[in-house]
């Protein structure tokens, strides 16, 4: 289990729902509702995309609901409308204060997680169809609700804890209402070095000291920063590199398997009995996708070695034409190979039939890739 985040997402009854403008107000009836529907419901990001979807669902004349919107939502391209996780529970505390959990689909340690953590987007919002039947659109976390009190309240980091917070907060052991909080003005840079004047020569040293080191670690953390980050771009730079290197390999080494077969079938026209050599049409329109470097070296060399050897096997054949046109013979056909032939004559007719050639396209072949 990864981490679940829990959050008020409807304030309590009293005065955190006195402040609420009509547009947000929901009755008891409501919220029952919508209570029994949120498991499911997307977790978005600041309400970006949610009036598209909706949108979209109604022109598709779709139901609208938590689930057709949250498949309008995986439709979208853009990031920022991107499904960052899901509710997984929802229960109502003894106050009237509507309670939920979520996930986010990339956990507690990405950039999303990261930011609810540091408060930026503590905030949750719900955003419901305001007509019969009613229901749920999204919880879309954001820096400030429009309803008071709704935010992220606790990080359970396994199921005990789960569910030990939440049964506190069935009890009402854990309020759902936040105290407002006072903030004490920061000291001015006037202020704050008169205090500092006013210590000992001994702690003002320390403390100069301290504030050095402190800075230096700043300084250095930066630095490191940085370095980092150029690594990373500099990586990322080299892998867009190589896809694109991919893509012209794959491109050029296709076009020479397209070429091969074209003089492939060019030495075969009129030769029946060489018919059994495997024609590259296939490898060049199906084969070359998701085909690695070190393949794509390794198929080049392979077409490299076979043009060679059908040359050599052009240049034998034409050679043989000569001399058979000369001699007044004419070559073997594959049907005038008699039933009863021994085996070795049947093998023989893959090789050039010329009295003298020098050279069988094995040997060819052989020679291909020794020559390379």
């Amino acid at each position: 289990m990864g981490a679940i985040f829990v959050a008020v997402y409807y304030p309590a009854q009293g005065p955190p729902r006195s402040v609420l403008r009509p547009p947000y107000v929901l009755s008891e009836d409501d919220l029952d509702e919508l209570r029994v529907q949120m498991r499911g419901v997307a977790v978005t990001y600041n309400h970006v995309g949610v009036a598209g979807a909706l949108w979209r669902a109604t022109v598709s004349q779709e139901q609208i609901k938590a689930s057709t919107i949250r498949a309008q939502f995986e439709k979208s391209t853009r990031p920022e409308e991107s499904v960052l996780g899901q509710v997984e529970d929802a229960w109502a505390g003894p106050d009237g204060a509507q309670w939920c959990s979520f996930s986010l689909a990339s956990g507690e340690a990405s950039g999303v997680g990261q930011m609810i953590i540091a408060g930026l987007l503590r905030g949750v919002s719900l955003t419901h169809f305001n007509r019969h039947p009613i229901a749920p659109l999204e919880l879309s976390l954001c820096k400030t609700p429009a309803r008071p009190q709704c935010s992220v309240r606790h990080i359970a980091r396994s199921p005990l804890n789960f569910q030990r917070y939440k049964g506190l907060t069935l009890r009402g052991a854990i309020p759902s209402t936040m105290a407002a909080t006072t903030t004490t003005p920061a000291p001015t840079a006037d202020k704050a070095l008169g205090i500092i004047n006013g210590l000992p020569e001994d702690d003002q040293r320390l403390l100069l000291a301290a504030f050095n080191g402190i800075n230096d670690q700043l300084n250095n953390t930066i630095v490191a920063s940085k370095k980092k980050q150029e690594e990373a771009d500099a990586r990322l730079e080299e892998a867009k590199k190589k896809i694109q290197q991919a893509g012209v390999d794959s491109t050029i080494l296709a076009s020479e398997l397209r070429g091969f077969q074209e003089t492939l079938g060019a030495v075969l026209e009129g030769r029946p009995e060489l018919a059994k050599i495997v024609s590259c049409k296939e490898l060049a329109e199906k084969c070359l996708t998701g085909m690695s470097h070190q393949q794509m070296n390794g198929m080049n060399a392979l077409v490299t070695c076979a043009s060679k050897a059908v040359m050599m096997l052009q240049d034998q054949i034409a050679a043989g034409a000569v001399r058979d046109q000369a001699s007044g013979r004419k070559r073997a056909r594959v049907d005038d190979v008699p039933v009863d032939a021994p085996a070795t004559a049947t093998a023989a007719i893959i090789e050039p039939t010329a009295p003298d050639a020098k050279m069988s396209l094995r040997d060819a072949l052989a020679r291909s890739f020794e020559n390379m």
